[in-house]
């Protein structure tokens, strides 16, 4: 059969299928931005600090979800850099909170580069915005042990601050930023009292409450470095001209009692050590009196740091039954903290470990089938505009449809291919987040350590005063002393209990491929199998297992003596 195609019709047709194919619904930016809009605020709300660690599995599941499509719809809106600069800065603390460092890392990095393509339109919010995102990503590489590039965006932060002219409260923030981070990080003290000082001097040129309450910030950091030089008389007099000026009386309409009272302990805890104890008597007395007087100052801070400085008072006065009253009080609310701090880590990294892969496999999966009824409708939308249109034009369509369709194949395959990608990619990251975990469990290993150290001198202490000690005073001494060494003995055993169980809980399919593959292997060679697996080094290996570091590479030797292993024994153990 002829047919005569009409080159009207053709340029009819390829206007009809254009407009099909690639025109999703005909949507305004304005519309995209007010559907942004609103899911953004429901996010936010749920991304906050008091909620996001209150939900759940599935909730945070579906909060993950509905982030990826507010990227996806700030991907369709035009322009609006300040927009998504504010987007991506307060995504990158939200997952922060959450734990997901690399995460919160790539929005904050995506955040600043949104700084830089704003050009002319930066003011003091923007600024501000860059200077905090730049000290968000420090903190981040700070927790990941990254020390050199935290340094890095602190200074970087810094000359943010002057370039984009940033108030003098955030140019001396930056600076004592870079001071806090030289002393506590670092160990650097000389670097760290440069940093503070010029913040100082920055500081006291503007005058406000919210400066003057920055310098008290900076007084504090100044005296803890003459603290550790040995220098407390010039500490003690930072200390307490913050103390005074915290005071109620400085402003009485909203009086910072907390950072009050901790003026006057620090005040207190350095006059002790320069043997002003009437002075040192009389601030904590008042404190006492004030704690219970207002329960709301009863922080358990605040609590903590009166406590030490009664039993360091009493002890100094030999006056010890006081002070093992207070240290007895001391190590109790030590405990309650430290329970409370790890039964809430638990829990929060038992949730992530929980949503693992599944919920961003279900992100995935979900907008796929969008892709795809979006491929539907649009197909359908072309087969009634086809059925409108004369014969000819339809043979013209068809082949045109044959076309489209070899390239949305190809693209559906790439796509695929990029999300495979992006998943492995997402599951690196889940086995750094892991792998920082263990570290952060050798950390508290040896912080344990540093505790029992300290415990067994005081209980030297204690023991020198119970010699001294006669009659009935003696024998209840001694029963007290018993009773607390069975106690702390049955806190060491479950301690060593709930290791034993984090090692065993490893990987089961590890286990079962080691002892598959070397039945003849003891329960201590399994056990340094798995120290090995989890990156441990030698030295933290001999203080886990009570050892000479020496003894933990004759074990190595053995075992890969009995494995019959040529090459390196940690790859082979991490490939296994």
């Amino acid at each position: 059969m002829n047919i005569r195609i009409n080159i009207k019709n053709i340029v009819c047709v390829f206007i009809i299928f254009y407009h099909i194919g690639n025109g999703q619904e005909n949507k305004t930016k304005e519309m995209y931005l007010k559907e942004f809009y609103k899911m953004d605020s429901i996010v936010d709300e749920k991304f906050s600090s008091k909620i996001i660690h209150t939900l759940n599995r599935n909730e945070i599941e579906e909060l993950i979800k509905d982030y990826f499509k507010l990227i996806e719809l700030l991907d369709k809106i035009e322009g609006e850099e300040r927009l998504k600069l504010k987007f991506f800065r307060f995504k990158g603390g939200a997952f922060n909170r959450l734990g997901l460092l690399n995460e919160s890392n790539k929005n904050l990095r995506k955040a600043n580069e949104y700084f830089y393509k704003i050009n002319g339109d930066i003011d003091t919010i923007i600024t501000t915005y860059s200077f905090l995102t730049l000290s968000d990503l420090a903190s981040n590489y700070v927790k990941m042990n990254k020390m050199d590039s935290a340094t890095i965006q602190l200074k970087k932060a810094s000359s943010h601050a002057i370039k984009y002219r940033a108030r003098k409260m955030y140019r001396a923030s930056a600076l004592n930023n870079i001071g806090v981070h030289f002393f506590e990080n670092l160990k650097e003290n000389d670097s760290a009292k440069h940093y503070f000082l010029k913040a100082w001097k920055l500081a006291e040129k503007e005058k406000n409450k919210e400066i003057e309450a920055f310098l008290g910030s900076i007084r504090d950091n100044i005296a803890n470095v003459y603290l550790v030089e040995g220098k407390n008389k010039k500490a003690k007099a930072l200390f307490e001209e913050n103390f005074r000026f915290y005071h109620p009386d400085i402003y009485p309409r909203d009086p910072d009692y907390e950072r009050w009272l901790k003026a006057g302990l620090q005040v207190a805890e350095t006059a002790i050590k320069l043997e002003e104890f009437e002075q040192a008597k009389k601030i904590l007395n008042d404190t006492e009196k004030k704690i219970k007087k207002n329960n709301f100052l009863a922080k358990p801070s605040i609590r903590l740091r009166y406590l030490r400085n009664m039993e360091t008072l009493h002890t100094i006065e030999r006056n010890h039954k006081k002070a093992y009253q207070f240290s007895l009080r001391r190590q109790e609310l030590e405990d309650s903290l430290e329970r409370k701090n790890v039964a809430k880590l638990m829990i929060w990294n038992q949730k992530l470990q929980d949503i693992s892969l599944k919920c961003i496999f279900k992100n995935i999966k979900t907008r796929q089938l969008t892709k795809q009824k979006l491929a539907s409708q649009q197909r359908s939308k072309l087969w009634f505009s086809i059925y409108v249109l004369a014969n000819i034009i339809v043979i013209m369509i068809f082949v045109f449809i044959r076309r489209k369709q070899r390239v949305t194949k190809e693209e559906k395959n790439k796509y695929l291919v990029e999300q495979k990608v992006h998943i492995l990619k997402l599951e690196n990251e889940l086995l750094k987040n892991d792998i920082e975990l263990k570290k952060d469990d050798l950390f508290n290993i040896e912080e344990r350590l540093e505790i029992d150290r300290k415990w067994v001198k005081t209980l030297k202490e204690k023991m020198k005063t119970i010699v001294n000690l006669q009659g009935k005073d003696r024998s209840r001494a001694l029963n007290v002393l018993e009773l607390e060494v069975l106690a702390r003995i049955q806190k060491d055993q479950k301690y060593e209990d709930f290791n034993k169980k984090r090692i065993a809980q490893l990987s089961e399919e590890f286990y079962k491929k080691l002892n598959y593959k070397f039945p003849e292997l003891t329960k201590s060679e399994i056990k340094l199998c798995a120290l090995i697996r989890l990156g441990i080094e030698n030295h933290e290996i001999a203080i886990l297992q009570n050892i000479h570091p020496n003894s933990v590479l004759q074990n190595r030797y053995r075992l890969k003596k009995k494995l019959k292993i040529e090459n390196d024994l940690d790859n082979f153990i991490t490939n296994l």
